[in-house]
């Protein structure tokens, strides 16, 4: 009866460590996932952002040595003047002419902070810095899904 007793109990330790080892493990999956998500998210817009810029022609807004939220540009495609860049409903967008807009972000973050920085000065060739704060929507309030990035960029007009 003693050994059924201790055997009860050892089994017991043993499955309490391995079902908190579960969880961990769990929770540890969930946080990368949703750091993965916002880096993957915030290095695509990121992406996009500075090759449309970099294939500008010409900076309408922000005026130089200013920022704004709002970054407006004109393209080579006539088709696509002006190419707007902003946030609208939580996430990046670019409107291109006058086709539909297109989101950069996904609806699993939301987009904040948005700023362009007009840093051309006397240069010729139009220089933009960029940064946007992208944050993992927590629908459940759970600290593994809480996970916010800054992201920095720039761009020159070739």
């Amino acid at each position: 009866m003693v050994e059924l007793m201790l055997y009860i109990a050892i089994s017991s330790v043993i499955i309490l460590v391995i079902s908190f080892f579960l969880v961990t493990l769990l929770q540890t999956r969930a946080k990368s996932q949703t750091i993965v998500e916002v880096e993957e998210q915030g290095f695509a817009a990121m992406n996009t952002i500075t090759q449309i810029l970099r294939n500008a022609k010409n900076i309408q807004s922000p005026a130089t040595s200013t920022s704004a939220s709002l970054l407006i540009i004109d393209v080579a495609d006539v088709n696509k003047n002006p190419t707007r860049i902003e946030i609208l409903n939580n996430a990046i967008s670019l409107k291109e002419g006058t086709a539909n807009t297109v989101v950069l972000t996904n609806p699993k973050v939301t987009a904040s902070n948005l700023s362009f920085l007009n840093a051309s000065g006397a240069s010729p060739r139009g220089s933009v810095k960029i940064i946007f704060t992208l944050t993992y929507l927590n629908a459940s309030n759970n600290n593994e899904f809480n996970w916010s990035k800054n992201f920095y960029g720039s761009a020159t007009l070739r």
